[in-house]
């Protein structure tokens, strides 16, 4: 038989120790289980979620549509033309006057085609240098012409001569200037003058021989209307 190695007051230190530590560990399990039981009974509790606050939203009031109104009887209106309307062309015969205010000048004319010359009789009137230019298949054409200047601009002379004519056949685009020089001075077209006015001379130019004489086509400074980028609307004047 061993001899025990502990007095008797270890012995009963050490069963007192343990008495202590088997109800330490007693006691915390027990508060392990509790806790546990515990947890398990506070999440089978439905959660209650506070609500947040509703918010009242504001809106932006709509508008009040303004009230329709219709005419009883609504006026009409007369449509705009889609393109400029194609100036009357007015055709005068031999001997009657054209008049027109000018499309681009603050001036009112009449025009009078008085006599018409071609061939011999019409190389007598003009220069010899012009003459000798002819050419040998033509023939120079002349007309004598009225103007009467009826009003326009009152202190500023305006001048009137052979660059306000051309000719013109009604079947051909091309429009000819006239710029015969007369061997007389004196009787050629040309005038500076105030309104009122009236003055008379000779204009000339060249065609084929024997050919239909062309329409006398007048407008202020015609020859410079394209040039300038002016409106063009003169007035055709019958030749016979």
């Amino acid at each position: 038989m061993s001899k025990n190695p502990f007095t008797k007051s270890q012995t009963i230190i050490l069963v007192v120790l343990a008495s202590l530590t088997c109800l330490t560990i007693l006691g915390l399990g027990s508060i392990v289980i509790h806790t546990t039981v515990r947890k398990q009974a506070t999440s089978s509790e439905p959660s209650i979620v506070p609500e947040r606050p509703t918010e009242t939203s504001t809106s932006t009031p709509s508008r009040t549509s303004p009230p329709t109104w219709t005419p009883t009887s609504p006026p009409t209106r007369t449509p705009r033309p889609t393109s400029s309307p194609t100036p009357e062309i007015m055709v005068v015969p031999l001997g009657q006057t054209g008049e027109r205010d000018d499309p681009n000048f603050p001036i009112r004319t009449a025009v009078t085609v008085l006599e018409v010359r071609r061939g011999s009789e019409a190389h007598s009137l003009l220069s010899s240098w012009d003459l000798s230019s002819l050419h040998e298949q033509n023939e120079a054409v002349a007309a004598r012409i009225r103007l009467d200047y009826i009003s326009g601009p009152k202190h500023e002379m305006m001048s009137f001569n052979s660059f306000s004519f051309g000719t013109v056949y009604l079947d051909e685009i091309a429009l000819d200037y006239v710029g015969f020089d007369m061997a007389d001075q004196d009787q050629r077209f040309s005038f500076d003058a105030y309104p009122p006015f009236t003055g008379e001379g000779w204009i000339a130019w060249e065609i084929r021989k024997g050919a239909e004489l062309p329409y006398l086509a007048y407008q202020h400074l015609l020859i410079g209307v394209s040039d300038y980028g002016l409106t063009l609307n003169p007035i055709l004047f019958e030749l016979e």
